[in-house]
């Protein structure tokens, strides 16, 4: 099993949330696997994460919406061996912005 590792720098400033991708191949777009998607939580006043990912855990450097440069991390496990590339797009009530991809792949063993 492998503890994965997705970050990414939130260059958006009106954005609700993002969506995380999981692929096979480097093109990485919306019909691969979307194993988190994170989501600002006003009851409790922080992003959150939920998705397939197994042992989903979240962090960024400042927890507030609309943080322009903020970083978030999401760690989860991947036990099935093989290359994989990943993807995140950040959402908004008009929609999602285009997956920006890791051109390099993580391999399981």
């Amino acid at each position: 099993m492998a503890k994965i590792q997705v970050s990414w720098r939130d260059n958006a400033d009106n954005e609700e949330g993002f969506k995380v991708y999981e692929s096979t191949d480097a093109t990485v777009n919306t019909g691969d696997n979307l194993i988190a998607e994170v989501t600002w939580s006003a009851g409790s006043s922080a992003w959150v994460a939920a998705g397939s990912a197994t042992n989903l855990t979240l962090t960024s450097s400042n927890q507030s919406p609309s943080a322009t440069g903020e970083i978030f991390t999401i760690t989860f496990d991947n036990d099935t061996t093989g290359t994989y590339y990943y993807g995140v797009s950040a959402s908004n009530a008009v929609g999602d912005s285009a997956i920006a991809a890791s051109s390099t792949g993580v391999e399981v063993q």
